[in-house]
């Protein structure tokens, strides 16, 4: 006899990954038909046997009028096109049902905690789904340390890579200045947030130091993204806040040319949850190089 019940079942929202009905009861089912509503992350469970002659047990899924899919339909595959190129996930409170105990988070530890839901899906196409017990509020937000989110926050931080520029550009001469300056688009303010229901951390990277270590044995400190070198300015003139000048050229230097490596340094803070603090700094890297050549000093007669 075709038996249905509604059960808890762990999907994540778009992915039709097979997962476990966690309230087993249909013994012996040979097929089982599953009919999810993606918003309350409930599903409509029927299983049949083959061994039970009545009602429609037997009928495969999608040929009965309680199948979850049309005729001639397939679940969803994580194969399908559209699979991300980086790993997606979901999180969400379990407030169904009042669990005791849970297969993947073990024994509920006491009344104050929900079974939180995790489902990732991965570049590859596969997916995966965990849960565990959180303690909630009265209105049934996770109770969390703001600064434990704080540190996934940071973790999520990209920062771009340092994109070198300098004037001259490629070849410099001894006794000339070098303007040296970073792209826009690696030195701005950077966020990351992370959250679970009724708190949100946001961290802030801001950058606010590049070092220079040029291949002469000079360090250049500059506390801006330093400035672009422009045709009002004159060849003499040096950069008003981040820039060199070589007093010998690179001839005796591997390859010729001196190496150039910038590191630039991130103060990092966080808030959120009525909280806010920092964290230690970051830094980004590059480097180039570039040879430096013997010049006339600058209003030296010919």
């Amino acid at each position: 006899m075709l038996t249905r019940r509604r059960a808890w079942f762990a999907v994540a929202t778009g992915l039709g990954m097979t997962a476990t009905i966690l309230s087993a009861g249909t013994a012996s089912a040979e097929w089982t038909d599953v009919e999810c509503d993606r918003n309350k992350y409930e599903c409509e469970v029927s299983a049949g046997s083959d061994a039970d002659p009545g009602g429609t047990a037997g009928v495969p899924p999608g040929e009965g009028d309680d199948g979850a899919y049309g005729d001639g339909e397939e679940p969803p595959s994580v194969s399908d096109p559209g699979v991300p190129d980086q790993e997606v996930c979901e999180s969400w409170i379990d407030a169904t049902f009042d669990l005791d105990s849970d297969y993947r988070a073990g024994p509920r530890p006491s009344e104050d905690h929900k079974l939180m839901h995790t489902s990732c899906k991965y570049p590859d196409g596969t997916g995966s789904i965990d849960s565990e017990w959180v303690e909630v509020d009265e209105d049934g937000n996770v109770v969390v340390d703001p600064a434990v989110l704080a540190q996934q926050a940071v973790d999520a931080l990209a920062l771009p890579a340092p994109r070198i520029d300098a004037s001259p550009p490629g070849a410099q001469l001894v006794n000339l200045p070098v303007w040296l300056w970073l792209e826009d688009d690696s030195w701005q303010e950077q966020t990351a947030t992370a959250s679970v229901p009724g708190t949100t951390v946001t961290a802030v990277a801001v950058p606010v130091l590049a070092t220079w270590e040029m291949g002469d044995g000079a360090t250049e400190t500059c506390y801006s993204a330093g400035t672009e070198w422009t045709e009002s300015a004159e060849a003499e003139d040096a950069s008003p806040d981040c820039g060199h000048t070589y007093t010998s050229t690179s001839a005796g230097a591997p390859g010729g040319e001196y190496p150039v490596d910038v590191t630039v340094t991130w103060n990092i803070t966080w808030s959120g949850g009525g909280e806010s603090g920092t964290e230690p700094d970051m830094t980004t890297a590059a480097a180039t190089s570039w040879p430096v050549a013997q010049s006339q000093a600058v209003g030296e007669a010919d």
